[in-house]
């Protein structure tokens, strides 16, 4: 520009207030004044003068910038590569700018950019793990943005690629569980002979491993088969021994110590769970080591050991300071609550959901938001608070969550029911009732929070028959309450957490049937349970069933004392009225 004519077409563009300066540049610079006027001025180019004007913008960011600018700019060199028609050169900003959006949160950005790098390189037959790579990643941003089912269908597409496609049908699955169980059987037997015999191909194997931990997460939510769980946890565990140590394969092991756990072998849960914090220990890796222990608090609520599975979480807490994954930490928070509304501890379930809330708006994360919301549903009804327990109920309805996203499905029918009680809409809470039962009949949950809605809705069907009016509204509920009681027995044994509100629950219908003797039983067999497992809010409701059935003398007094000390204990303000209302 020896003439200066750049300048004064500048200072020209200036007075017609179409640009104006920078001033927050250290060189001078202009930007369009209306987002109007720079979309037309760019129209008007062809794209052949288009092309090397974006060129030349990559150029000088990449001559002018250092690292940590370049990796903030990232999505922006991505942008001007692309349509410089330099796709090679673009990749790894794209590839960049994907991975910084999903671990920033931004899961909708990363969900396009990583779905555009796959676009982009379909037709490539050789970039197979590459392709694997980035279906991985679109996975993980749909996860967290609750497409669940669209999840599922990229990580299946993504471990077909690494390892093997995924079994699907009965049959296809039990074959493939049976080989599964086979193999690592094998690798217990003869660990020499098969950890660490693929580590050539270990950079492909640790991601087929992480692919099957986020497919285990979707079974485990939307409620699918046990078989199909344990399938997808033995396949990524075997595949990660053969790959070897790594965070990925630390994540598995814990992710088996909860499956065993489901189906009783406790020692063996117990050695895979140990295994799994040694490794994530060993391997120096914060993030894993916090999710291990996320997973071992799950554990250890299969066995409504809340103290134990409290401290675990804690563990996991205690990493944020060096891991900085708000996704995870959002996680952890959302099991911390459940863990304190399971265990009946109620005032402490709110500073948890409020953080899990804080940690959803972050991240733009409607999933997490809703099951926050939910969770404060179920505090303010144990509070009495029935209309904010209303309040909260509606603003969770407000969130569309998919249908395949089973554990917002069944905690919103769930918390629906409970709500819909405490406002007398009795139509209402007994429908939602009945969806809660269906879910969880048509197969036994693998979820220790799916066992505590279970046990809430056979609750709100005895709350209703107790106050029926009529001798077909009492015939009606009585036969769903009955249902629900036999569907309970199997999650019982499961889940420890439900063992003694289940007895109670039988308790309270054979004394609305009639059967007093019955009655007393079952009250005796929810105290002893309580005692034995250490639940202090349940231990407190059967001694106030106990006395309500007509318990009287010193006995009386002292139970009743018991439980209105601890309902005040645990802010469960609704049985500390019924026990003050004796």
């Amino acid at each position: 520009d020896e003439d200066g004519s750049v300048a004064r077409d500048l200072q020209t563009l200036c007075e017609l207030e179409l640009i104006e300066i920078d001033t927050g540049e250290a060189e001078p610079a202009y930007i369009f004044r209306h987002e109007i006027t720079r979309d037309v001025a760019y129209g008007l180019l062809t794209h052949s003068q288009r092309r090397p004007l974006h060129r030349a913008v990559a150029e000088w960011y990449e001559r002018s910038s250092g690292m940590p600018e370049l990796e903030r700019n990232s999505a922006l060199l991505a942008h001007h590569w692309r349509m410089a028609h330099e796709p090679q050169r673009a990749r790894p900003y794209l590839e960049q700018a994907a991975e910084r959006a999903l671990r920033g949160g931004a899961f909708l950005e990363a969900a396009q950019l990583y779905a555009m790098l796959s676009a982009e390189t379909s037709q490539q037959p050789d970039d197979g793990m590459k392709l694997a790579q980035w279906e991985r990643g679109e996975a993980a941003a749909r996860y967290f943005l609750g497409e669940l089912e669209m999840a599922r269908v990229l990580l299946e597409r993504a471990v077909g690629r690494l390892d093997r496609p995924v079994p699907k049908g009965r049959l296809a699955v039990a074959a493939g569980l049976l080989r599964a169980v086979a193999k690592q059987l094998a690798h217990l037997l003869y660990p020499r002979r098969y950890h660490n015999r693929r580590s050539t191909e270990k950079g492909s194997l640790d991601q087929a491993v992480d692919s099957y931990k986020i497919l285990t997460q979707i079974n485990y939510l939307t409620g699918q088969t046990g078989g199909e769980l344990i399938y997808l946890v033995l396949a990524g565990l075997n595949v990660g021994e053969e790959a070897g140590a790594s965070p990925e394969l630390a994540r598995e092991l814990a992710n088996l110590a909860g499956v065993v756990g489901l189906i009783k072998l406790r020692s063996l849960a117990d050695s895979y769970a140990a295994r799994a914090v040694r490794l994530a220990e060993r391997e120096g890796h914060s993030e894993a080591l916090a999710y291990v222990w996320n997973l071992h608090s799950l554990l250890e609520a299969q066995r409504a050991d809340w103290q134990a599975a409290i401290t675990d979480n804690d563990r996991g807490l205690e990493l944020f300071g060096e891991v900085g994954d708000y996704n995870l930490e959002a996680e952890l928070w959302q099991t911390r609550s459940a863990l304190f509304i399971c265990r009946g501890d109620f005032s402490g379930a709110e500073v948890c959901w409020t953080r899990t809330r804080e940690l959803a708006a972050r991240n733009t994360n409607p999933q997490v938001e809703s099951w926050s919301l939910l969770d404060e549903v179920q505090t303010e009804l144990a509070r009495d608070h029935i209309a904010a327990a209303g309040r909260a109920l509606e603003a969770a309805l407000a969130i569309e969550t998919s249908e395949t996203d089973g554990h917002a499905q069944i905690e919103k029918h769930y918390s629906t029911a409970g709500t819909r009680l405490g406002e007398g809409r009795r139509d209402e809470a007994m429908v939602s009732a009945d969806h809660v039962i269906e879910m969880v009949a048509r197969e036994t949950p693998t979820g220790f929070h799916w066992a505590d809605f279970a046990a809430g809705a056979t609750e709100v069907y005895i709350d209703l028959l107790g106050s029926a009016t009529t001798d077909s509204e009492r015939a009606q509920l009585e036969r769903r309450a009955r249902r629900a009681c036999r569907v309970l027995r199997p999650i019982a044994s499961r889940f420890a957490g439900i063992r003694s509100r289940r007895w109670l629950l039988i308790a309270r219908l054979e004394w609305e049937r009639g059967r007093s003797t019955r009655a007393l039983r079952a009250w005796r067999r929810a105290d002893a349970a309580a005692r034995q497992l250490g639940g202090d809010y349940d231990l407190a409701r059967a001694k106030l069933e106990l006395i309500r059935q007509g318990l009287a003398g010193a006995e009386r007094e002292r139970l009743l004392a018991d439980a209105i000390a601890t309902f005040e204990q645990l802010g469960a303000t609704r049985e500390l009225r019924r026990a003050q209302s004796l």
